[in-house]
């Protein structure tokens, strides 16, 4: 009976989300029919990305810690974090209206491709470099008109044991638009009231082959997620900063945050 309760329990929690998903969904495409403006579109889809994700995240029953540097929602910037989950995005959304820059591989990504139109992302070829100028002015233009535009510098999910090196051309955005960077490092620490660990991680982080709906589906059945999301002072862009200064100093601060799983 016990087993029975919690797999109604887990369906009707991933219904709930669905539920959630539809409505944004339906909003998000309404904007259309009102806003010309592509980039008042997207601030508005940005909105109801955060709305959306703090429902989510309550469904899920992910509880999210926020420590140090407080004044993050005072200004815009450029937004740094590892990267371990799509949980990730509903995270850092929930805490400020946040544009996702995400790659054309997500983009053709039957579901999540959509969902990703319509929160507003922007999106980079990460193979194409004869494009980068122009995918980097258009992140620039973003954070001059007052929006927040996180990036995963990684470039792809992990799973947790270490942070990989943060590539360099994305952090040219705020160097052209003189916004600072935020370093933000994310910390699961609990799920199902247990400490992460290699043996349960794999609920939360989602990387490499893992298949999207089985691992929500899983998530779905999980009694609790804890996460740290620690906020760190931003690194302010100068005439005289370097992206390179920005992608190494960014990643040796969030480096020294990140608690990678222990093994037992």
């Amino acid at each position: 009976m016990k087993q029975i309760l919690n797999s109604l329990d887990q369906t009707a929690r991933l219904l709930g989300v669905f539920a959630v998903l539809l409505f944004f969904g339906v909003r998000s495409a309404v904007v259309n029919l009102y806003c010309w403006d592509e980039w008042k579109r997207r601030e508005i889809r940005h909105r109801l990305t955060s709305i959306s994700s703090k429902i989510i995240l309550g469904i899920l029953r992910v509880q999210t810690e926020v420590k140090g540097y407080r004044d993050f929602r005072k200004s815009n910037f450029l937004m740094v974090s590892n990267h371990l989950s799509y949980l990730d995005v509903l995270v850092i959304s929930s805490q400020v209206p946040t544009g996702f820059v995400t790659s054309m591989e997500i983009k053709r990504t039957p579901f999540l491709g959509q969902l990703t139109d319509l929160g507003g992302c922007l999106y980079v070829e990460r193979r194409n470099k004869r494009n980068l100028l122009n995918e980097v002015e258009q992140l620039s233009e973003g954070l001059r008109r007052g929006m927040n535009i996180a990036v995963f510098p990684e470039a792809t999910s992990t799973n947790g044991d270490s942070v990989l090196r943060f590539r360099r051309p994305l952090y040219n955005a705020a160097i052209n638009a003189q916004r600072a960077t935020l370093p933000i490092c994310l910390n699961y620490k609990q799920v199902n009231g247990q400490s992460l660990s290699v043996r349960n991680r794999d609920l939360i982080y989602w990387y490499g082959e893992m298949g999207f709906l089985p691992h929500l589906w899983a998530l779905a059945g999980a009694k609790g997620v804890l996460v740290e999301m620690n906020v760190l002072e931003p690194l302010l862009a100068t005439p005289e900063v370097e992206d390179h200064y920005l992608a190494e100093t960014s990643h040796q601060r969030v480096t020294e945050l990140f608690v990678p799983c222990p093994t037992v």
